[in-house]
């Protein structure tokens, strides 16, 4: 029972701190980088993926992630609409790519085969 209790405190405490470090926009940014992170990985762990379509969409992912952080920098922090529904779009962009080397019959070595 204590383990339990320390896991919601600990989950609810993490929620807070994202959501006040981050402005809601930026909050649906930062999950949108978690979780294709976690599709990579993903598909890494199943063998859905190969090592260089694995550096391929983790190097995607890091240069809109460093346009951001630059962004965010020059604009005191926030983002411009424009910049936002540009920055979605890259990600939507990403997220296709990940389901796609995901689906292509490339597969890691020992990988079972579909």
């Amino acid at each position: 029972m204590n383990f339990r209790l320390f896991l919601l405190t600990t989950i609810t405490a993490t929620g807070l701190i994202t959501s006040a470090a981050f402005p809601a926009s930026a909050a649906t940014l930062h999950q949108r980088f978690e979780n294709q992170q976690d599709r990579i990985q993903q598909g890494v762990e199943s063998g859905q993926l190969t090592h260089r379509e694995y550096q391929n969409r983790e190097a995607q992912l890091h240069r809109i992630e460093r346009n951001v952080r630059r962004d965010r920098r020059d604009n005191g922090g926030h983002l411009t609409a424009a910049e936002r529904q540009q920055f979605q779009g890259r990600l939507n962009n990403s997220s296709q790519n990940i389901w796609y080397a995901k689906h292509n019959l490339n597969r890691q070595p020992g990988a079972p085969k579909i």
